[in-house]
């Protein structure tokens, strides 16, 4: 009885596309994030936003340094949501990001990549990390939310 391996299709072209996406994405929520932390005028509020801006920041340098070629403008790609708000939108598109990631490390290990798996699960921590701090942000609020829909970004 002869056993068949499995190949699994995988290329640097499909493995610079999940990255291409997940950088827009995260493009998105690094706007976002810095627009909510200009609107908002709570100190404490505002010092979550700024770190996770920071941290966000750090990503989107790490994921664009994985990149072979220049990423298309993020306004074409942008699959998060744009009228997103602080208490419903903003955690809801991090656990967005963290079942993408969660698909990735899945997809990589498949692929038997397993560099990239290991920097997409650090990608994982970091978000799922960002989502729990949101969701005690939240816990803490009085009913209502934090801020409105972000409707321009800051310039």
């Amino acid at each position: 009885m002869t056993s068949h391996a499995r190949e699994i299709p995988t290329s640097p072209e499909r493995i610079t596309e999940a990255f291409r996406r997940l950088l827009l994405d995260e493009v998105a929520l690094y706007a976002k994030t810095r627009a909510l932390e200009a609107n908002t005028r709570a100190e404490l509020i505002n010092g979550v936003f700024a770190e996770q801006a920071r941290q966000l920041d750090e990503v989107v340098e790490q994921i664009a340094g994985v990149l072979p070629t220049p990423v298309p403008r993020p306004v074409d790609h942008v699959r998060l949501d744009p009228t997103a708000r602080f208490d419903a939108g903003l955690l809801l598109e991090h656990q967005r990001i963290v079942e993408e990631l969660r698909n990735l490390v899945d997809l990589f290990s498949e692929w038997e990549e397993p560099d990239h798996q290991a920097f997409v699960s650090c990608l994982l921590h970091e978000h799922e990390t960002m989502s729990w701090g949101l969701r005690s942000l939240i816990a803490r609020q009085p009913r209502g939310g934090l801020a409105p829909p972000v409707t321009a970004l800051p310039g």
